[in-house]
């Protein structure tokens, strides 16, 4: 698997499963400066979350699972130029998977807390998602002078 800017040796690989219990590979890296989380339905990368260290505090900066991923389909779609296939991962529960796995190392590496933001455009492609981090235990409380930011979250691990 290729995860842009990292060398497979660098991997920790973890699986994740969808609400069929299908399992897809998750390639962890840690890093001084936070983890990253890269899903995959082999070979193609359809998730991901960027997580930032903050003294006690991991920093959830994005997670996404895709809408639109292209299925490579050869050389000869391309040569006949015809539309690419492609997959929606939305809808399945592997961003709550995801999610949980974040949790659970946030937790084993010590951290008392999660936190993040919401910005207005994930909201414009996610409607719910405010309602979604609720439902995983996150506070989540209105960005109230930022105009980019919807809400602000946090999750107490400790």
């Amino acid at each position: 698997m290729d995860s842009d800017n990292h060398s497979d040796d660098d991997a920790i690989l973890l699986t994740i499963a969808d609400r069929d219990g299908h399992p897809y590979p998750v390639e962890y890296f840690l890093y001084e400066t936070g983890p990253d989380f890269f899903v995959y339905d082999p070979p193609i990368r359809i998730g991901h979350a960027y997580c930032l260290t903050r003294q006690d505090t991991l920093y959830l900066a994005d997670i996404c699972i895709s809408n639109a991923t292209v299925i490579p389909g050869g050389w000869l779609p391309a040569l006949l130029r015809l539309k690419a296939k492609t997959r929606n991962y939305c809808g399945r529960g592997l961003g709550s998977a995801l999610l949980r796995l974040i949790v659970q190392k946030a937790r084993e590496l010590g951290f008392n807390r999660i936190t993040g933001e919401v910005m207005r455009s994930d909201r414009r492609f996610v409607p719910g998602v405010l309602d979604w981090y609720r439902h995983h235990g996150f506070d989540v409380v209105a960005g109230e002078g930022r105009p980019n930011i919807v809400a602000s979250l946090s999750m107490k691990l400790k």
